[in-house]
């Protein structure tokens, strides 16, 4: 695998079905979705160490980054299904793990429109760059927990499976890129495209399989080069301090804002004690509750929101 290329997703997601792994690691069905009109949505296996002991509902609403990685129904990835399940591999169209989760409330409960796109973050050599379409492909290799176990049983010289995100990269027309701007890359360049994934596109082969790409409308690349040959210079003595954690200049501050009226502060969230649930997780980040009801369970859908 290439140290040289990374694939994550951030953005609000649907949780289901949580399955335990083994002690703290849980894996989900996890639903993002796409708003196109023969891609609604796609449906991720995503596991998560629970360092927090989050009690997890049967359906959720979460803001959550995971590293990820195509799905290959052929490599016998063990997505612990529960028995009878009516979701099989090949439903899945990602693999991957949960970095950080954000618990927002159950569906019925957050007053949010859960039809926001993930944000992808890729990391990569350009394949077939077209700078007449604005176009290019990057196939990123991806550490993932499911690919290494089934590796592990392989049989001593077979051929690794590989953990990789193939994508489509197209920088869209608009006010920031005009044709003669685009910043297409050349073939081979490496880079960091960020952007939202939008589709999936499928082709034949040439050794009969079909081929998946995962779309994203490019707004953002980032060339990456070599370290440079001379180290940075330390800065000088002169340079200024910042002020003291005591300035009343510095503005708003966790211990500021944070604590009761007593001045104590709270707890953090992996400092929450055991058997954190919904009613008690903190959310500072979350959206407030209402009373709609975009998703029903157990199976979301994105359709039903108005």
């Amino acid at each position: 695998m290439a140290s040289s290329s990374y694939a994550s997703l951030t953005g609000v997601i649907v949780l289901e079905k949580p399955r335990v792994v083994a002690g703290k690691t849980f894996v989900f069905d996890g639903h993002y979705y796409l708003g196109t009109d023969s891609q609604e949505s796609i449906l991720a296996s995503l596991r998560y160490f629970n360092h927090s002991n989050i009690e997890f509902p049967d359906v959720g609403v979460y803001f959550t980054y995971a590293t990820i990685a195509k799905m290959d129904v052929d490599a016998g990835l063990n997505l612990f299904l529960e028995e009878g399940s009516n979701v099989q591999p090949h439903d899945y169209a990602l693999v991957g793990d949960i970095q950080i989760l954000v618990p927002l409330g159950a569906p019925d409960e957050v007053d949010i429109d859960l039809r926001r796109r993930p944000y992808i973050h890729i990391a990569g050599a350009a394949i077939n760059p077209d700078s007449t379409k604005a176009t290019w492909t990057m196939d990123a290799d991806q550490y993932n927990s499911a690919y290494r176990e089934a590796n592990k049983k392989l049989l001593k010289g077979a051929a690794k499976l590989r953990s990789f995100m193939p994508v489509q990269c197209t920088i869209p027309d608009g006010s920031r890129y005009t044709n003669s701007q685009k910043p297409v890359p050349y073939k081979g360049r490496y880079l960091m495209a960020t952007g939202y994934l939008s589709d999936i596109t499928n082709s034949l082969g040439n050794d009969g399989k079909i081929n998946e790409r995962f779309c994203i409308e490019v707004d953002n690349v980032a060339f990456l080069g070599t370290v440079a040959a001379t180290a940075a210079k330390e800065p000088s003595s002169s340079a200024s301090t910042p002020a003291s954690a005591g300035s009343s200049k510095r503005g708003w501050s966790f211990s500021g804002s944070c604590g009761d009226k007593k001045g104590k502060k709270r707890a953090r969230v992996s400092d929450v004690n055991d058997g954190l649930s919904f009613s008690q997780a903190p959310a500072p980040f979350g959206p407030g509750l209402g009373s709609s009801s975009p998703l029903s369970s157990p199976s979301p859908s994105f359709s039903n929101k108005s």
